[in-house]
C-alpha cells in the first residue's frame, strides 16, 4: 500500500505522456544492425605503449611568480614537474596556478609522471648552464624593476615617506643584483 502512495505521481505521469503519444525514442531494426556492426578502430600498439613527452611551460602561480620548468605527470589536482634551474622535482597543485594555466592544464590529458629511476641524470655543465640563466634572467628583471622604480620616484618630493620607501626598495634591489652578478661572475 505504501509502495503505490509513492509510486503514484510516477505512474501518472508515465500514463500522461504515453498517451500523448510520447515514448522513448526507439532505434529501428535497420539503425540498431548498423550501430552492431560498425566496426572499432583498432589501437596500433605504438600508441597503447606511448608514453606522454614532457612540456616546457613558464608557469605563473596566482600572485604573479614564474617557475620555469617542465611537466611530466598530471593527476587530477595536480602537476609534476621539474624545475628547469636545478632539475628538482616537484609536486604542484593546479588551485595554486594563475587562471591561464589553470585553464591550459585542464587541457592536458592525465598521464603519470616517470619514475624517479626514469629520469635522465643531467650534466653538471647543463645544470650550471641552467643556474647562469636563472640568475642571469634574475639580474635583467631587477634592473627593469630598478628602472621603473626610478621613474616612479620622479613623482615624489624628497625625503617624503614615499620617496624614502621607493628609495629603500632600489637600494635592496641594487644590493640584489651586485650579489647575483658577483655569483655569476665566479
Amino acid at each position: 500500500m505504501n509502495f503505490l502512495k509513492h509510486s503514484f505521481p510516477w505512474i501518472a505521469i508515465v500514463i500522461l505522456l504515453s498517451s500523448c503519444g510520447l515514448e522513448p525514442p526507439k532505434l529501428r531494426e535497420k539503425e540498431a544492425k548498423q550501430v552492431e556492426e560498425t566496426p572499432t578502430p583498432p589501437v596500433s600498439e605504438e600508441a597503447e605503449t606511448e608514453k606522454p613527452k614532457p612540456i616546457p611551460r613558464m608557469l605563473t602561480d596566482k600572485e604573479g611568480r614564474q617557475i620555469d620548468a617542465t611537466i611530466i605527470g598530471h593527476a587530477p589536482g595536480y602537476l609534476t614537474i621539474v624545475r628547469s634551474l636545478d632539475n628538482q622535482r616537484f609536486e604542484l597543485a593546479v588551485v595554486n596556478l594563475s587562471e591561464q594555466d589553470q585553464t591550459y592544464v585542464r587541457s592536458l590529458p592525465m598521464f603519470d609522471p616517470p619514475s624517479a629511476s626514469d629520469e635522465p641524470e643531467t650534466e653538471p655543465e647543463e645544470k650550471e648552464h641552467s643556474i647562469n640563466n636563472f640568475q642571469q634572467s634574475r639580474i635583467d628583471a631587477i634592473e627593469e624593476e630598478i628602472d621603473q622604480l626610478k621613474e616612479e620616484l620622479k613623482n615624489y618630493e624628497r625625503k617624503t615617506i614615499k620617496w624614502r620607501t621607493v628609495t629603500s626598495e632600489i637600494e635592496r634591489l641594487e644590493a640584489e643584483k651586485q650579489k647575483l652578478l658577483a655569483e655569476l661572475n665566479e
